[in-house]
């Protein structure tokens, strides 16, 4: 379990993520292929937010340990290209974006719950004293947050959930956001699963 006793005072959490998981959402389906992950998007309220599921062939236990990891993000989730673990549950990620756009980082506290037999790994955007200043060559997304739902289906296979709020901010045309949602969506889990059969 990750450590949650360490000093207030070094990281304040803004608490975007919504505490009811957004279950009362209309989603707006991006995609739907057969043997892909379901993508989609909600409204709902003033933020956007966008919502993977997939079922990967790994255990729970297995999946849990992968994200954890933050040093081997990385490896795993191939658009993050560097990571700064700040406390054992805090840490500063550094996004690439497709060219011509500018890289994206953020900052966030990463906390993990239960809901009966499923297993929640909730981040919210923080700001802490030991993070780099915002560079130009990156557009800091202050609200920064979501959520990863494992929930076994079997010892050897989970059904995935990752939502996230979709706000990426700076210069992207509003035609591009729907693609960079859907991308984002089928890009983590795929990247996800492929760690899992590696690891």
């Amino acid at each position: 379990m990750l450590s949650f006793l360490l000093p207030l005072l070094l990281s304040t959490a803004q608490a975007i993520y919504p505490s009811t998981d957004l279950t009362d959402a209309e989603w707006g389906v991006l995609s739907n292929a057969k043997g892909k992950a379901w993508v989609g998007c909600s409204s709902k309220t003033e933020i956007t937010w966008c919502r993977s599921i997939g079922v990967i062939n790994a255990s729970q236990d297995k999946l849990s340990k992968i994200l954890l990891d933050f040093e081997s993000y990385p490896q795993v989730f191939k658009r993050v290209y560097k990571t700064k673990i700040l406390e054992p549950d805090v840490v500063h990620l550094l996004l690439d974006m497709p060219f011509p756009f500018k890289q994206r980082d953020y900052i966030a506290k990463f906390v993990e719950t239960r809901e009966g037999k499923d297993v929640l790994f909730t981040f919210n955007a923080v700001e802490h004293s030991e993070a780099a200043a915002p560079s130009r060559e990156s557009v800091r997304l202050p609200r920064a947050a979501g959520r990863w739902r494992l929930e076994p289906m079997s010892p050897k296979q989970t059904r995935v959930t990752y939502t996230w709020n979709g706000e990426l901010l700076g210069k992207i045309p509003l035609f591009g956001l729907a693609e960079a949602w859907r991308t984002q969506g089928t890009e983590v889990m795929e990247w996800l699963e492929a760690a899992a059969a590696t690891k």
